[in-house]
């Protein structure tokens, strides 16, 4: 059992504080965890919804819990399984860049030597 769970008197109570009900060996998400998990998302759920989506869930955390069980003492730790590398050349002919001055010559509006250019992206967005 995960350290974020630990037994209660009517199943496994998560670290949350939510009972999740056993049946059958498999773990069920109580329907106040559906609707957390939902909030987390910004999803608004009917009835029918968090009903369907807490059966979906709760097999997704089973399978999981399975997925725990499985032994990888004797499997390498690995960020990848492609054998690809990072690829990178030399940087030839550097061409010489333009100085502050020169690239800002070109407008009108400047700040602390940046362009200034119209906001299109507003702060409630």
């Amino acid at each position: 059992m995960s350290s974020s769970l630990r037994r209660g008197n009517r199943g496994l109570k998560s670290a949350q504080g939510y009972h999740r009900k056993v049946v059958e060996g498999k773990m069920k998400l109580t329907k106040k965890e559906v609707i957390h998990i939902a909030n987390l998302a910004k999803l608004t759920l009917t009835t029918q919804e968090i009903k369907i989506f807490g059966e979906q869930l709760s097999e997704v955390v089973n399978y999981v819990s399975e997925l725990n069980q499985v032994d990888t003492r004797s499997v390498k730790p690995t960020g990848q399984t492609t054998g690809l590398t990072n690829v990178f050349r030399q940087d030839t002919d550097i061409a010489p860049s333009l100085k502050k001055e020169e690239a800002l010559s070109g407008t009108e509006v400047t700040h602390n030597n940046y362009f200034l250019v119209p906001q299109i992206i507003s702060k409630n967005a």
